[in-house]
Formats: C-alpha cells, structure tokens, sequence
C-alpha cells in the first residue's frame, strides 16, 4: 500500500511539473491563464470599490486593495499607511467634489516631465486634449 502511494505520488507531481493536459496545455500555460483570470477578478473588485465611494473610509478600503495588488512591487503597508490614508482622502474629497479633481493640464505636466526623465520615446508625450478624452471615456463607461 505504501508502494503504491509513492508511486502514484510520484505520478501525480511528474503531471502537475509540466506534462500537456488532454486539452493541450502544459501547466504553465494553465498557471498564466489562471494567473490572468486573478488579475481581472481583482481589477473587477477594485472598480467596483472605487464606483461605490461615499466615505473616507470606503475610499481607504480602495485605496488599500489597489495596493494590495501591488503587493509585491510595494512597501509593506505599515510603511505606506500614512500615504494611503492621505491617497483615500484625496480619493474621497474628488469623488464628493468634482472641482477638487487633479487639473488635466496638471497630469499632463508630471506626466511629460516623467517621460522626459526616463528618457522615453517622444511619442510617450501627452496633450492636456488626450488627458480630457481619457477622463471622458473613464465617466462615459462608468
């Protein structure tokens, strides 16, 4: 009996390191496509968190799944705890007064000087027009 269960051990981990499913896929390929679908079920919440943000502390919770997709790129968050509680209030104050949103030409600005510090493409470069048409499309499609 023991026998039998090593060998079905050893079976069972040579089929999940690398062997091709009856559909085709070796388990790499299963791993990114369960790696992506993580990813959009995560992207889903965090909209849905951000669509639904009438307090401060709602706008935290935002704040801190967003950065929980981060995780790994991140400081731990009792590092960014500070940060992330002036982020959600940011957060909150645009969403309950639209006039305190970043000025277009504001994001353009730091964006263009970015580009040019990284030494990216002039192509990277954006109009405070293009800025308008990506804010519009954000609230036509929420």
């Amino acid at each position: 009996m023991t026998a039998l269960s090593v060998i079905l051990g050893f079976v069972l981990h040579g089929f999940q390191q690398g062997s091709v499913t009856s559909s085709g896929q070796t388990s790499a390929e299963q791993r990114a496509i369960l790696e992506r679908e993580r990813h959009r079920q995560a992207a889903i919440e965090i909209n849905d968190l951000a669509g639904r943000i009438r307090s401060e502390a709602e706008a935290l919770a935002f704040v801190d799944k967003l950065a929980d997709f981060f995780t790994d790129t991140l400081p731990p968050a009792w590092v960014t705890r500070g940060i992330r509680q002036r982020v959600a209030r940011v957060e909150y104050e645009a969403v309950s007064d639209p006039s305190r949103l970043v000025p277009e030409q504001r994001i353009a600005d730091v964006w263009n000087k970015y580009v040019r510090e990284i030494g990216a493409s002039e192509e990277s470069l954006v109009t405070v027009a293009e800025i308008h048409n990506l804010r519009d499309a954000d609230l036509a499609i929420s």
